[in-house]
């Protein structure tokens, strides 16, 4: 399962089992770290942080929290491929994962946002002309040898 959130992100969530054992259902409940997650104590959420995440485990109009639908979904899957790299989180949260999770993490890396630039498809697109958004990374792809580069997109 590919999680777009970043790997401390994942784990301040949980898996289904920590937060059966330590349910959290208010806005109030959200803003202190979990007791599973090493931070300092005195390291806590922004209201509207944890109102966002709150909001996430309350049933939506499908009749199913999107917390569940993520629980159910990595429930079924074989291994997690989280948005994140160990250089960016701290060195504790990647063997947290896996723990909480009870299955291999593989950090898939940053993705990188959107530069803003444009240019024409010219006669690489449908022939319209009509300018499309190219990042640097492609480019930088574009000028790379044949085989010299392994590129993975979700």
């Amino acid at each position: 399962m590919f999680q777009i959130i970043t790997a401390t992100g994942l784990a301040y969530i949980g898996s289904r089992r920590q937060n059966v054992s330590h349910p959290r259902g208010t806005v109030e409940d959200f803003m202190p770290m979990p007791r599973w997650f090493p931070s300092p104590p005195s390291l806590t959420l922004r209201r509207h942080e944890a109102a966002w995440i709150a909001a996430a485990a309350q049933l939506n109009a499908s009749g199913v929290a999107d917390t569940e639908r993520m629980w159910r979904t990595e429930e079924r899957c074989r291994l997690l491929v989280v948005r994140s790299c160990p250089e960016v989180e701290q060195p504790q949260v990647f063997p947290l994962l896996q723990e909480l999770y009870r299955k291999p993490v593989l950090p898939a890396g940053l993705l990188l946002p959107e530069d803003g630039r444009r240019e024409s498809d010219g006669d690489h697109g449908d022939g319209t002309g009509v300018a499309v958004a190219r990042s640097g990374a492609l480019q930088w792809l574009d000028e790379q040898p044949p085989g010299s580069v392994l590129y993975a997109w979700f």
